[in-house]
């Protein structure tokens, strides 16, 4: 039963506040202490465990990446779902992953100007160049010669630590938009224009980051899953354990929303302890004194 002396407000509301976010429903109640235990704790558990996992952690079930592995995510899932935000993001990425193309790309919709890393093997007067390159990378939309459209750019940047500048085009081919890999692959060609003519000069390898909301996240595959945690072993199980705690904890967290405190105040009855096994008799009055005349 709710303690009357207890402001819990709208208690529905109270609940799904705290289903969002950990302590959310106590803030809204002006239980603000509780609120912060609630947040700090909770979430520092949770964002623990992601860390831990790259940010990998929580995988909704469902996806058509899944194949016959969608059961096993199920019940990591479910004591995960609890803490609100990750668990609906992840369902959206989820929904937004099943209908991406899951091909890579070799058009562009818009301009993009990224940090590359990578390699570049370029063919000079000194023979072949091969070493890491570093820099920045401008992709735009392209129309071919033949009215195809395609990718090309300029890499600014080095390469074995000396400066260097390159046009790109050739064939410029981007891994897909969305993924749970933080970095989007980047593979094509260094050209050189004469006159309507493109001559090829060597190749450009490696990747560009994704902006957060295309890989944060993401569903894996179960090859991705199965190499992070071969890479993190015992970690990536630890982590895992974190974020599920964190979710079960949410449970009781958004029920003492909902329902209050489940102790009293101190200013109950107490009932006497009863020890020996039996209850002593109750008092009773004694006899009145017999009457003298």
């Amino acid at each position: 039963m709710v303690d009357p002396r207890i402001h819990l407000k709208n208690r529905a509301l109270a609940g799904f506040l705290g289903f969002l976010v950990p302590g959310g429903g106590h803030l809204y109640q002006g239980r603000r202490f509780k609120a912060g235990i609630y947040f700090f704790c909770i979430l520092g558990l949770f964002f623990t465990g992601m860390a831990m996992a790259e940010w990998k952690a929580v995988q909704p079930p469902g996806s058509r990446k899944d194949g016959a592995a969608g059961r096993g995510k199920t019940l990591k899932f479910l004591a995960q779902v609890s803490l609100g935000v990750p668990a609906i993001t992840s369902l959206i990425q989820s929904r937004r992953l099943d209908a991406s193309d899951e091909a890579a790309t070799t058009t562009l919709e818009a301009p993009l100007t990224a940090h590359f890393k990578g390699s570049i093997e370029y063919q000079s007067e000194n023979g072949l160049l091969l070493g890491p390159a570093e820099g920045t990378l401008t992709l735009a939309p392209a129309t071919g010669r033949f009215g195809g459209q395609g990718i090309q750019g300029n890499f600014t940047g080095t390469l074995s630590d000396k400066p260097v500048e390159f046009k790109v085009g050739g064939g410029v081919q981007l891994g897909r938009p969305l993924d749970s890999d933080a970095n989007r692959s980047v593979t094509g060609q260094l050209i050189a224009e004469e006159g309507d003519r493109e001559v090829p000069l060597g190749r450009i390898e490696g990747s560009i980051p994704r902006p957060l909301l295309n890989h944060l996240l993401v569903p894996m595959t179960p090859e991705e899953e199965q190499d992070l945690h071969g890479r993190l072993g015992k970690r990536h199980e630890l982590a895992m354990v974190l974020t599920w705690i964190a979710g079960l904890l949410n449970i009781l967290a958004i029920w003492d929303a909902v329902e209050g405190p489940a102790y009293g105040y101190g200013d109950e009855e107490e009932t006497p302890e009863v020890t020996g096994g039996t209850a002593p008799p109750p008092p009773t009055d004694p006899e009145p004194a017999a009457s003298t005349t």
